[in-house]
């Protein structure tokens, strides 16, 4: 339970809550399909907590709540497959969670803490320190490394961030040995990454400086975002391969618009649709 000032909310009941929303929102599966993105809930249970606690601290799904069926398992595929049986692992006890939740074969993959750190007297940054479950052992362990975690669909591998943003290069991680089996260099600095669908495609949203940096309101002892944007594009690439192409994105501005299009979410996250 996070509580400040009289407000509480119960981080078990976010998790479970967006679980059974997702799961129960699921189409039947095609092959090589079994495996969806919650990168909508999780932005939309960061808002909840916020709410709800204010200034304290938030736990926040990370990458995928991966629906786990038989079928596709024998697909080709980088994160492999897991089956585990359609029943509720809840863990009421445990907040935040040690060992997995799951809700109808639904599987939270990992979590963030989110904390702002202080850089200098005019600047500081949002970090997030990740917990990300071991298929292996079905717990959640500590992986203090990664600035920015994807978990790909299927639970077994993740793309990874160094700590300082943008990073230069892209981690593939391997979830039950929480070690890196392959780096993906980059000439452009990453600050985001997702998965595609089938888990074959990698988007890395790419930034000239760190997509969550806080500045000092002015006349003011709170940090708050920029509210400019320094994304510079976006690649896609082959996650067996690593090999893709990066697509420059410039800001457009309204001429009728004195602020230039300068009002903007610091972090803007390119995806891949489910098309």
């Amino acid at each position: 339970m996070l509580a400040r000032g009289g407000a509480s909310v119960n981080v078990d009941d976010i998790v479970r809550d967006a679980l059974r929303e997702q799961a129960a929102e699921q189409p039947p599966a095609a092959a090589g399909f079994a495996d969806r993105v919650l990168a909508v809930r999780r932005r939309r249970r960061t808002r909840r907590i916020t709410a709800a606690a204010v200034s304290v601290v938030a736990v926040v799904a990370v990458g995928v709540a991966v629906p786990l069926l038989d079928s596709g398992k024998e697909d080709v595929r980088p994160s492999g497959g897991i089956v585990t049986p359609k029943k509720v692992e809840s863990r009421p006890d445990q907040s935040p969670p040690r060992d997995r939740i799951s809700v109808g074969g639904t599987t939270l993959a990992g979590y963030s803490v989110p904390k702002k750190v202080k850089k200098s007297a005019n600047s500081a940054a949002y970090e997030r320190t990740y917990y990300l479950l071991n298929p292996k052992t079905g717990r959640y362990a500590k992986a203090a490394d990664w600035s920015w975690v994807a978990v790909a669909p299927g639970g077994k591998t993740a793309a990874v961030l160094e700590r300082d943003l943008p990073a230069s290069r892209i981690g593939l991680l391997d979830l039950t040995t929480g070690k890196v089996e392959r780096w993906i260099d980059v000439d452009h600095g990453v600050g985001g990454l997702t998965f595609s669908r089938d888990g074959r495609k990698l988007v890395a949203t790419t930034y000239s400086a760190n997509p969550d940096r806080l500045i000092k309101a002015q006349g003011s002892a709170e940090w708050i975002q920029p509210w400019t944007s320094s994304r510079t594009g976006f690649y896609v690439l082959d996650v067996a391969s690593g090999d893709g192409t990066w697509t420059e994105i410039k800001l457009a501005g309204d001429s009728d618009d004195p602020l230039r299009g300068t009002m903007l979410n610091s972090r803007q996250d390119f995806a891949l649709t489910d098309d």
